[in-house]
């Protein structure tokens, strides 16, 4: 944590004369600045720097003082290299002071993080050796409490697996439904259509229905909006037809996104070409010679209604045939229904084919079956690269997880090539959970680079092993998360952290982190509103406030003792 530097005296030191006599009348005679000015652990050790400037003529040339830094940690002390100073006239290789210019004085300590350092102080206690006598001086205060606020660091691991595709060749059904003029209604008489019926009944029966596409139209005739719009309810008014059906029939996917598709055309000029070069009539070389000119779609309309009798011909035999809604579903062969694949694969996967595995995979919502058959096909052809993908996800999902099969599973995925990144944080992922922190981050960081929405599961253990500024370059790429804010905080990033936090969750968390937040800041209104908020959602984080180290300023102000009475 770097904010204002503290001050407190190391040594009882004053000059009210010449000589270190002067250093047992005046205790305050120069101070030591501790930086930070809370001490924080970094991994699994906390390191600090002391400094100071001796005035001139109060060192005598032959006194010594040896500082002894230590940790209070309750009634445990926990001590630290000797920091030793000399005159000039006494022998020995320490930091010598001169008695006519002073001198500066640093101090680098670092000491093993244990449980418990949260609440502690650092402390400094300095003994003058002149004239052959010791002279104990009064122990300081430098530094209070250990932060250790990168433990709240979530860790967030979700396994994902990659789409399977299924391979098996796609049959494509297809039906216009027409509309009349200035219409959009789904009329009885279409729907009885052959072709209509047609799709309906095949809808309805036994089917692998993959998807559904709508292309709607209207004819390039009248207003521009009235026809966008036209196509728009045409469009919705078959989508509503198909859905229903489908739900009726229990299709689950109907309600993903992107299942049924729309596509609109306001005006379709394309198939009015298309309607004309396939029709002959009087008027259809002055018709295709208006619909090359490179005029704006308003001025061919306008062109186009001059010749009465051709436009007749047009608004009686073309323009009908372009008010319209294609459909087309696109399903693949299926032997057996999806419930009886789904009952073979519970019982014996090895006579099914690939594709009706897959199927089965993509039909099933029971989530231990799911992982099953991704396992089995991952084992049965390990040379596809997201069915051993998927086979990682399924083994990191048992309880408990098998990470060493995960492991070899996402390795292998991951080095296959054209493979997705996400195999290679999956890789991470797994070796960070089987304990192999260094070869997990490394997969992490990589995966990172690649894409650089990854590696999120970086985030936090970057943050335990004091490696701020990696943690915030992934977290960068994150969007109002726990970790970013908590990342920026770490990195004295504060206004961005307020940032984060401001679109972030209203929960707990996230205020007690805002409370972190306004402590570096300094403060002191936001800081209280900020616990109250998160004790009032959770009482836990009282009694997580008053030990945290953050907090150490401001425990003994009276705005902070309401906050968390």
């Amino acid at each position: 944590m770097t904010s204002k530097a503290l001050y407190l005296p190391i040594l009882s030191i004053a000059f009210t004369a010449c000589g270190s006599s002067a250093l047992l009348k005046n205790p305050d005679a120069f101070a030591v600045k501790c930086e930070p000015k809370i001490l924080e652990r970094k991994g699994d050790s906390v390191s600090f720097e002391l400094s100071a400037t001796i005035p001139p003529k109060i060192f005598d040339k032959k006194a010594q003082v040896v500082v002894k830094p230590y940790l209070a940690v309750g009634q445990k002390q926990i001590a630290l290299p000797e920091l030793l100073l000399k005159g000039e006239k006494v022998e020995g290789e320490v930091q010598t002071v001169n008695f006519e210019k002073g001198g500066k004085v640093k101090y680098n300590g670092t000491f093993a993080y244990q449980d418990g350092m949260e609440q502690s102080e650092l402390m400094a206690e300095p003994t003058l050796v002149w004239k052959k006598k010791k002279h104990s001086l009064k122990a300081r205060k430098l530094a209070p409490g250990v932060i250790v606020s990168s433990d709240l660091a979530e860790n967030m691991r979700p396994w994902k697996a990659l789409p399977i595709v299924p391979i098996d060749s796609l049959t494509e059904h297809k039906a216009t439904i027409f509309f009349l003029k200035d219409q959009a209604e789904f009329r009885s008489t279409e729907k009885k259509r052959k072709e209509v019926d047609a799709l309906v009944k095949m809808l309805k029966g036994q089917v692998d229905i993959r998807d559904v596409q709508l292309r709607a139209f209207a004819s390039p005739d009248g207003e521009l909006d009235r026809n966008s719009n036209l196509a728009d309810e045409r469009a919705e008014n078959v989508n509503q037809f198909v859905y229903e059906i489908l739900k009726k029939k229990k299709v689950n996917k109907v309600d993903e996104d992107g299942f049924i598709k729309d596509v609109k055309t306001a005006e379709d000029w394309v198939g009015f070409s298309q309607l004309v070069s396939q029709n002959n009539w009087k008027g259809k070389s002055m018709t295709e010679a208006i619909l090359a000119t490179t005029v704006d779609e308003n001025e061919k309309e306008k062109l186009l209604r001059e010749n009465k009798e051709n436009f007749q011909f047009l608004a009686d035999q073309i323009l009908p045939k372009l008010r319209r809604t294609e459909v087309v579903i696109r399903t693949s062969p299926l032997e057996k229904s999806l419930g009886e694949l789904v009952e073979q694969a519970v019982k014996d996967p090895s006579k099914m084919t690939e594709s009706e595995l897959i199927k089965a995979y993509n039909f099933t919502q029971n989530a231990p079956l799911k992982s099953g058959i991704a396992a089995y096909l991952g084992m049965r052809y390990p040379n596809n690269a997201p069915y051993l993908h998927n086979s990682g996800v399924a083994f990191m999902q048992l309880s408990p997880p098998n990470t060493n099969m995960a492991i070899n599973a996402f390795s292998r995925a991951a080095a296959m090539e054209g493979s997705d990144p996400l195999s290679l944080e999956h890789w991470g992922m797994a070796l960070l959970e089987s304990g192999k922190t260094e070869e997990g981050l490394k997969k992490l960081i990589a995966a990172n680079q690649k894409n650089g929405t990854l590696g999120a599961a970086a985030i936090a253990p970057l943050l335990q092993l004091g490696r701020y500024e990696e943690a915030l370059t992934i977290a960068s790429a994150t969007k109002c998360t726990f970790n970013k804010a908590l990342a920026e905080i770490l990195n004295m990033k504060l206004n961005d952290a307020a940032e984060t936090i401001q679109c972030g969750e209203k929960t707990a968390p996230f205020f007690y982190l805002r409370a972190i937040m306004a402590a570096r800041k300094g403060d002191t209104e936001l800081l209280g509103t900020s616990l109250v908020r998160a004790i009032s959602q959770d009482s836990r984080w009282r009694e997580k406030a008053r030990s945290d180290a953050e907090f150490s300023l401001y425990r003994d102000q009276e705005f902070f003792k309401v906050a968390t009475r």
